[in-house]
């Protein structure tokens, strides 16, 4: 080997690393400290110029042998930006040895369209300049010439066993391995040279190891595989096929964030049929709504169907049965089967996403009740897929076991993790060094510091050119938190220069992501417009409550680097894999909701896991941050020294009676009642086929009995189950509560309420503000009282304190019928058509509150006015007129407005007409007693002057549904 440009013990011990792969097929660690290793060097730039592209192809293949695939990429793309110094070995021609370098890039990116490319133009160029005999090729070059040229011959060999599709080939492309391994032995090529033919023989190899050809995917799904670069598996990803993924084998499946479980779910929908359904189930809509597009995306050409449930896509509920896969959230699923959409018994493989979360007062129950009743279905069951980031290793084998599946555990990375603590103006490494640093913090409150020092490791990351993910517990708060860090970021650019030109670098990206935001409609709702004003500083928020259209956006703008700030509630901890080099920890022990404590170590170390950015990075950072000594240890005590939370059962904390178990244990007894009559001693035997019953202690199993006993017959005194003959049955109210998707208690101060409404002489607005008062009293809209809470009450909703009352033999911890009239002042205001502005001023809302108002709280009023439309005579007697009225403030909720021109421009569904558009455009349709077919473009642009985009857009929709709708009539 000569001198590479740094003669050094680092790189000696690199380079023996590497060495000592081609003469032994050891485990591949050594490899991979080997590439660390060259990957640091070229990072620091401690190479000469000359010889940095051997460097980058040794550290791609190093990491790509492996099966590192995101940590090869890095290398792969770096290396498009040099030459490989061989330009003497075909007479000085920098074009081919560029281009060469490329074919190398190419290949190591699984680009192979671009990989053919090149080397049809490396051989056309080369045959071309022979030919004119003006390449004359001395014989002193000839070995290196062979041994180049064969590197390509193997590249495209592969290529082509890929593109065909044909494993077959594999025979012929392992001999052709062979004899180059063995020209590069015996050969004169210079060492590099004969170092990079070896690489290529051992890349392929692992690669066919690895290759999806091998298998059973069809023609469709292996061609999009190759058109999305996925053409082989990860080694965690193979281990699990190898235990058998697409065979229809049960299996727990355990690695770390990012390392492609969704890729693996993916997969297996891709076998799915109508038959034989695939359902995957998640936590979090965001989650679901991401793995639904790429399984649409992976199965695009194969006419298989997939249905995203969720209480955003309600429409998907109907075509469940013509579905192939089924996509939803724990608590919609549940709700599926309970109200038979679908058959169970074809469900013929069932993933579970992020199944740690059976610990989780408010999704844990719900999940272990879904995961027991599959997998004890007709016996045997549907193949069980069960997914975790975490799972602690004492549980491993017990769950693994409780699901009669085997388990794959992993501690593998795509990007190495650096868990530190920030505290008065040190760095606490996760192990055990602790650094100084220059932040400086700020007085002021303990909030404040803590999103100053938040801004301060923005700013160092942004000219680092990374990305920061900051997370917060509170979903109220998020937005605040994203206004505050662009705000600093804004005033900092006058003393921090290079805050400024990186936003100038990145000002090309942002606008085009304004302009998409800006672009949704003529008149933007207000926390469409906060985001762009967010947005200009490179910064954004994200959250359950964003509509999907916008989380998108800003998805695809953190991809893009657009976003370099983004502040998120811990929807980001499950799936939606974005890029980001640090995640920041500004309040880990703040108040989660109505719930005190910590964030739990599986939720920090998932979302911790988000920093390190494929391609970009070679390591990443997690900063909790901590304003005392005291604190920092705490952290470091819980976050860093313990191990991963054992898996427990949510069912131990519905023993010891905590409320959110309890309401979830009523629905859940509910539901096997609405399957089939139960005794209570068939319900406790039922329990004990749960996970609780396998991994609980002694003592809360001997107390379950008397525990269920006590909320059966809270159930059974509030009419909810009836028992005859010591088998207990369903009553309406308590079908009503099986069916709706809300907690039992929840339906029944809703009845109570409806009652009280219905049998009242209360007429006009009266009737309208009780109705709208229901939105606020279920168990689930307590989430939002930390909003609600000071609303001014709308003088009118008086009569909702006097009226809207919790029946006290409840004897529940909470009222939740307390900031009822809360909740009907604001509605009340949105179904007006008043601004967003005007509502925030007239109820003492913040600004940030803006998506809380135009999204959330209108879909969660709509779902559960819809509630109570449907419920039956026999549980509460309405009038015809009542009835009617309660359906259509629903649909009001939804639309944001009451005025039937507004409603009819909401209704007709077109994508730019949001609810400030169609209030804007009805009031001037009636101003100017037009109708729609007499509208003008010119009407539209004078009315919506300063979004021109998208008000032709929607001139466009208007005109096209105008035309459908003719035609329809003359047919």
């Amino acid at each position: 080997m000569p001198d590479l440009g740094l003669d050094t013990a680092l790189l000696a011990r690199s380079l023996a690393g590497i060495a000592s792969a081609f003469r032994t097929k050891k485990d591949p660690v050594v490899l991979i400290e080997s590439a660390k290793i060259l990957e640091d060097l070229c990072a620091q730039q401690l190479v000469a110029k000359k010889y940095e592209s051997i460097y980058l192809a040794m550290t791609g293949m190093s990491f790509d042998i492996a099966g590192e695939g995101p940590r090869s990429r890095k290398a792969y793309t770096m290396m498009q930006g040099t030459i490989l110094p061989m330009e003497s070995i075909f007479n000085n021609s920098e074009y081919l040895a560029r281009t060469y370098t490329k074919v190398i890039s190419d290949f190591g990116l699984r680009d192979l369209s671009s990989l053919q490319h090149e080397a049809s133009d490396f051989f056309r160029v080369l045959q071309r300049l022979q030919s004119a005999n003006q390449f004359g090729l001395s014989s002193d070059n000839e070995d290196n010439r062979i041994v180049l040229l064969g590197i390509v011959d193997l590249l495209l060999r592969y290529k082509e066993a890929v593109i065909e599709k044909d494993p077959s080939k594999f025979g012929e492309l392992s001999q052709a391995i062979e004899d180059l391994q063995q020209i590069a032995k015996e050969s004169d090529a210079d060492p590099w040279i004969s170092m990079l033919a070896r690489l290529s023989c051992m890349v392929i190899s692992s690669a066919m190891n690895r290759s999806i050809l091998r298998l059973p995917l069809s023609n469709q799904v292996v061609e999009r595989l190759v058109e999305l670069k996925r053409i082989e598996l990860w080694p965690t990803q193979l281990e699990v096929i190898n235990e058998g993924l697409l065979d229809g084998k049960k299996l727990l499946i355990c690695t770390n964030t990012a390392t492609g479980k969704t890729f693996l779910s993916s997969l297996v929908a891709s076998t799915a049929s109508r038959e034989r359904k695939v359902a995957y189930v998640g936590p979090t809509r965001s989650l679901v709504e991401e793995v639904g597009d790429k399984m649409k995306d992976l199965l695009s050409k194969t006419g298989k169907t997939v249905a995203v449930s969720t209480r955003e896509h309600p429409e998907s509920d109907a075509i469940l049965n013509d579905a192939d896969i089924i996509v939803a959230t724990y608590e919609k699923f549940g709700s599926i089967v309970k109200k038979n959409l679908i058959d169970s018994a074809v469900i013929g493989s069932l993933i579970v996403d992020e199944v740690h979360k059976m610990s989780e007062d408010e999704r844990g129950i719900p999940l272990e009740f879904i995961l027991t009743r599959f997998k004890e279905l007709n016996g045997k069951g549907p193949q069980l897929v069960a997914l975790s980031g975490m799972v602690n290793d004492s549980d491993v084998v017990g769950f693994s076991d409780w699901l009669d599946a085997k388990y794959v555990k992993k501690n593998w990375r795509p990007v190495d993790l650096e868990e530190t603590i920030y505290c008065n103006g040190v760095l606490w490494k996760k192990n055990g060094v602790k650094t100084p640093t220059h932040m400086i913090s700020a007085p002021g409150s303990d909030q404040m510091k803590r999103i100053v020092i938040t801004a301060r490791f923005v700013q160092e990351e942004m000219m680092k050119d990374g990305q920061c993910l900051i997370i917060s517990l509170s979903r109220t708060k998020v937005e605040s938190i994203a206004q505050e860090i662009c705000d600093i970021l804004r005033s900092s650019e006058t003393f921090l220069p290079d805050i400024g030109e990186i936003r100038n670098k990145d000002e090309t990206l942002r606008k085009k992501l304004i302009d998409e935001i800006a672009n949704t409609e003529p008149e933007l709702p207000l926390y469409a417009r906060n985001l762009i004003e967010l947005v200009k500083f490179g910064v954004s928020y994200h959250h359950a409550g964003l509509p999907l259209r916008y989380r998108n956006i800003i998805e695809n703008g953190v991809r893009n680097k657009a976003i370099r700030a983004l502040v998120a509630t811990t929807t980001l901890e499950a799936g939606v894999n974005l890029p980001f080099s640090m995640v920041i920890f500004p309040f880990p022990q703040e108040r989660r909701g109505m719930f005190k404590g910590r964030l739990p170590v599986a939720s920090y170390r998932n979302l911790a896991g988000r920093a390190g950015r494929p391609d970009f990075d070679s390591k990443g950072t997690s900063v909790l941050i901590a304003l005392t000594n005291y604190e920092a240890e705490q952290l470091s005590s819980f976050y860093f020294e313990s191990g991963e939370e054992q898996l427990k059962s949510a069912m131990t904390k519905f023993v010891k009676s905590v409320p959110q178990t309890r309401y979830a244990v009523q629905s859940e007894i509910l539901g096997l009642l609405d399957m089939t009559d139960r005794s209570k001693a068939d319900i406790i035997e039922y329990m004990k086929k749960l996970w609780f019953w396998k991994s609980a202690e002694d003592e809360y199993k001997q107390k379950l009995s008397d525990r269920l006993s006590w909320e059966i017959m809270k159930l059974h005194k509030f009419d909810f189950l009836d028992e005859k003959a010591g088998k207990l049955s369903l009553k309406p109210t308590g079908r009503l509560a099986t069916h709706s998707m809300l907690y039992p208690f929840s339906i029944k101060n809703l009845v109570d309420n409806c009652k009280k409404i219905a049998d009242g002489n209360f007429q006009g607005d009266q009737f309208d503000i009780l109705v709208l008062s229901l939105a606020g009293i279920p168990k689930e809209m307590r989430t939002y009282y930390e909003i609600m809470k000071d609303v001014k009450i709308l003088k009118d909703a008086g009569i909702v304190k006097q009226t809207i009352k919790q029946d006290s033999s409840i004897m529940e911890k909470y009222d939740d019928t307390e900031l009822a009239a809360n909740f009907a002042t604001v509605l009340w205001y949105w179904i007006n058509s008043y601004e967003t502005e005007k509502i925030i001023e007239l109820t003492g809302l913040r600004k940030t509150d803006a998506a809380f108002i135009e999204e959330s709280l209108r879909e969660d009023a709509y779902w559960v006015l819809s509630t109570v439309t449907p419920i039956s005579e026999s549980i509460v007697r309405m009038k015809a007129s009542q009835r009617k009225r309660i359906r259509e403030l629903a649909k009001f909720c939804k639309l944001g407005c009451s005025d039937p021109m507004t409603v009819g421009l909401m209704e007709m569904g077109l994508p730019h007409m949001g609810r400030n558009t169609a209030i804007k455009l009805g009031k001037f349709l009636k101003a100017k007693r037009k109708t729609l077919s007499e509208l003008q473009k010119t009407d539209l642009e004078t009315l919506f002057p300063n979004n021109k985009t998208s008000t032709d857009l929607l001139y466009d929709e208007i005109k096209e549904l105008l035309r459908t709708s003719q035609n329809s009539v003359k047919r």
